[in-house]
């Protein structure tokens, strides 16, 4: 498989399927969030790979949701840089939206969601030959 993978890389043919099969599932270099002078998120860097399982432990006020926000593309990282799934989330914000699914702590968002908005996990697959109807319901 790795040398398929390489062989594509060297010819640019890297698609999600293949990239997010080989190296680490996460890379975060030294992200940073900031909103006006406040630093919510401070130059913080790990690696998480595939088949760990991962957490964020710390006080409230921490960094740990904007830190989640900024590897599901929102916000983007103010500096810094973020890789998940093999897609640069700052550059392929729809490509890495598509590779993960996201559950809500608590239900903050039920009375404000429409049936219509709500998550639906299969309609956004990112699996070869998904229809253009898949692909819209996705980038909502």
């Amino acid at each position: 498989m790795v040398d398929d993978v390489d062989t594509a890389r060297a010819s640019g043919r890297v698609v999600g399927s293949v990239a997010a099969q080989v190296g680490p599932a996460v890379v975060a270099e030294g992200l940073t969030q900031r909103f006006g002078n406040f630093t919510a998120v401070d130059d913080i860097s790990f690696e998480v790979g595939r088949g760990e399982i991962f957490g964020f432990l710390g006080p409230n006020g921490a960094g740990k949701s904007t830190t989640i926000k900024m590897l599901a593309t929102r916000p983007p990282p103010t500096s810094g840089r973020a890789v998940l799934a093999g897609f640069d989330v700052a550059r392929q914000r729809m490509q890495v939206r598509q590779s993960i699914g996201l559950v809500f702590q608590d239900h903050s968002l039920e009375d404000r969601l429409t049936a219509q908005r709500s998550p639906r996990p299969r309609q956004c697959s990112a699996s070869p030959g998904s229809s253009a109807s898949r692909s819209a319901a996705c980038r909502q």
